[in-house]
């Protein structure tokens, strides 16, 4: 499993990435915190499902770094392997799941403590 590490949005700030390698070489591919949502809104579909579903609403974004992100991810996409594109699939689901679990558990833990007031 590739771990996370620290890589640069499309709006400039430092956020938690992942890397994955491109098909046919040994370049890693870094995707960001921007892509890595867009990956977990649509990462139910296959890889050619969710890249034709993407090139077919960015022609419709309006927003300038939302068509960026939509286009950045689907060159990225594009080039890795099914295998590859499965594993970050996989990777952003844990990733998502682990975020929200935390978010939970604060939540809890302020609560708690509300209520010793």
């Amino acid at each position: 499993m590739k771990t996370m590490k620290n890589v640069k949005s499309v709006r400039g700030k430092w956020q938690r990435g992942v890397e994955r390698l491109c098909e046919g070489t040994t370049m890693q591919i870094p995707f960001n915190a921007d892509e890595i949502n867009l990956i977990y809104q649509f990462g139910e579909q296959s890889k050619a499902e969710m890249c034709a579903h993407l090139f077919s609403i960015l022609s419709r974004i309006k927003d300038s770094d939302t068509k960026q992100i939509v286009g950045t991810t689907l060159k990225k996409l594009n080039s890795l392997s099914e295998e590859s594109f499965m594993e970050l699939t996989a990777t952003t689901k844990r990733w998502k799941l682990t975020e929200c679990d935390y978010s939970i558990k604060v939540r809890l833990a302020k609560g708690k403590g509300d209520m010793g007031l």
